[in-house]
């Protein structure tokens, strides 16, 4: 799991610096609420045939295989690669190719906001 989103505890709307390294919030400094495992990770993680787990809405488990999906170096802006081939629902293919953004860092090819 490299990302988990629930309360709205930790505003995702973060900037360069934060991304790499990842971040998170707490309940009560027991319990961590939301994370970003840092895109520093991802790129060490996925060097080989990845499988993207996901809740949806309805607490449906559901599996996605990307053969190839990886994270760039931050040489590379992280940039997005993938390679899809289930059929649990894609919503990674829009992003193969696209270097990874920041509210300070506008790396893709859409003009403005990040």
């Amino acid at each position: 799991v490299f990302q988990r989103r629930k309360d709205g505890s930790h505003d995702f709307y973060s900037n360069w610096t934060e991304y790499p390294i990842g971040f998170r919030s707490f309940l009560y400094q027991l319990i961590i609420r939301e994370f970003w495992l840092g895109n520093r990770n991802l790129h060490t993680f996925t060097t080989a045939q990845s499988h993207i787990y996901h809740t949806n809405y309805s607490w449906t488990m559901e599996r996605a295989t990307y053969a190839t999906f990886s994270i760039g170096s931050e040489a590379e802006n992280f940039v997005c690669l993938g390679g899809y081939s289930s059929d649990a629902g894609d919503s990674m293919t829009y992003h193969n190719g696209s270097q990874f953004t920041t509210q300070n860092a506008d790396n893709d090819a859409h003009s403005g906001d990040s």
